[in-house]
């Protein structure tokens, strides 16, 4: 089997966007509000996700940044957000280098949704994301409900083979490149982006779904920067025509 598989996009219909209409927004399924907690691995000065998620589905958010401590400002006033000085792990831990040498700490985030059973998890950790995914469980994996993510330069057998582990209990129902980054690899003779963003939702969420056929970028999506094109996605895995 191609290991390109990994990235089959499923069509969905109930799709909207959260957030603002740049980096930090991004596209989510429509799926009831039964959602425990949210938690927004990644800050980037920007909650902009969050927030608007918080007060639509009425959960509690917990964010989590140790590289910066923008954080701090951005939730100081935002009663159901609490901010967390650490960066998302394989494992806790009390004290690591971050960036720009601040003594931070790593969570695994198991302590936050051991006894959770949607959640709804945002991320993005700068490449922290496949240290993260190929250490997680299945039994936790299955508690995120739904997943947006940005991933980050995949282009190992390993990379694949996370993004195996994830479809396999999740679908794939949207797909965007971040045209911020202008590296291009080619696996198997088809052009994959070298940053993109992900939206899964667990599949017992819905029936089973039939392969996407609309190219990508749609009419919910925005450039992360737009001073560049945007890449258009127009082929397989991400469009089956």
């Amino acid at each position: 089997m191609s290991i390109l598989s990994s990235l089959n996009v499923y069509h969905f219909d109930n799709k909207f966007r959260l957030g603002n209409n740049r980096d930090g927004g991004y596209v989510i399924a429509d799926l009831s509000n039964n959602y425990d907690l949210i938690i927004g691995a990644g800050v980037g000065n920007d909650i902009s996700f969050e927030k608007s998620f918080v007060n639509k589905y009425n959960v509690k958010a917990f964010v989590f940044d140790g590289t910066e401590t923008s954080g701090y400002e951005l939730t100081k006033n935002e009663p159901n957000i609490t901010y967390v000085e650490k960066n998302i792990g394989s494992r806790n831990s009390n004290y690591t280098m971050g960036m720009g040498g601040i003594n931070t700490g790593t969570t695994n985030l198991i302590e936050y949704i051991n006894n959770k059973n949607n959640v709804f998890l945002k991320m993005d950790i700068e490449g922290a994301e496949w240290e993260y995914f190929a250490a997680i469980p299945f039994p936790l994996l299955l508690k995120f409900k739904q997943i947006v993510i940005e991933f980050h330069f995949p282009f190992t057998e390993k990379h694949f083979k996370i993004l195996s582990k994830i479809a396999s209990t999740h679908y794939l129902i949207h797909y965007h490149a971040n045209n911020n980054n202008q590296l291009v690899y080619n696996i198997e003779n088809t052009s994959i982006p070298a940053v993109f963003e992900c939206t899964y939702i667990r599949k017992d969420c819905c029936k089973k779904l039939e392969f996407n056929k609309q190219p990508f970028p749609t009419d919910l999506d925005y450039s992360n920067s737009s001073s560049k094109p945007e890449y258009k996605i127009d082929y397989p895995p991400f469009c089956h025509n």
